[in-house]
């Protein structure tokens, strides 16, 4: 009977996960029309990210103490900062979520979380291969995010925004992926 109510528990859980990923996008129709396109998209990638958090382990030794912040650091652009802008006072695990922009290369290896959007290129470029063995969770909107070794990779289908979680670098990160996200995702290696 046990057996039964935890299979029926993780069920519950995994149709949990998939209604908090598409509801938790925040993004109001109603105002949809007074901000941009680009804007609605970072806040659905935001939305998104801050999900997956829910569902990622870092390992103890990736931050100072078991309060510590989780730092998602992005790019300057207006579009990117107002839409992670609504990620500020949440948290995960008990822990806060702090946003910061890139200023210095240094203050990437702080991060737990770097969002390389398709206007980083040359930053994602010049840092993603000196993250890869960092315990940051790496994501990008483009394919050179992908072959340069990012974890996450979003990626258009049809109208819907998907996403693809490299298994290889997640390991290599030291991060650890809940099987529940994992069923959501493409998979690559």
């Amino acid at each position: 009977m046990t057996h039964t109510h935890n299979r029926h528990l993780n069920r519950t859980q995994s149709a949990l996960c998939i209604v908090l990923l598409f509801l938790c996008l925040d993004v109001s129709f109603d105002n949809a029309y007074a901000q941009s396109a680009k804007n609605i998209e970072y806040r659905a990638k935001a939305a998104f990210i801050y999900n997956f958090l829910k569902f990622i382990s870092y390992p103890e030794s990736a931050f100072p103490s078991p309060h510590s912040p989780i730092i998602i650091t992005i790019g300057s652009t207006p579009d990117i900062v107002s839409a992670f802008n609504t990620l500020k006072g949440k948290k995960i695990k008990g822990r806060p979520l702090i946003i910061e922009q890139y200023t210095t290369d240094a203050r990437l290896k702080k991060s737990h979380v770097v969002f390389f959007s398709s206007e980083d290129e040359a930053l994602l470029q010049k840092a993603l291969p000196a993250l890869q063995t960092e315990n940051i969770l790496t994501i990008g909107e483009t394919d050179r995010c992908k072959k340069a070794g990012g974890i996450i990779h979003f990626y258009p289908e049809g109208t819907r925004l998907r996403f693809e979680i490299n298994i290889t670098a997640a390991e290599r990160a030291r991060l650890k992926i809940s099987s529940e996200l994992l069923r959501l995702a493409k998979i690559t290696r």
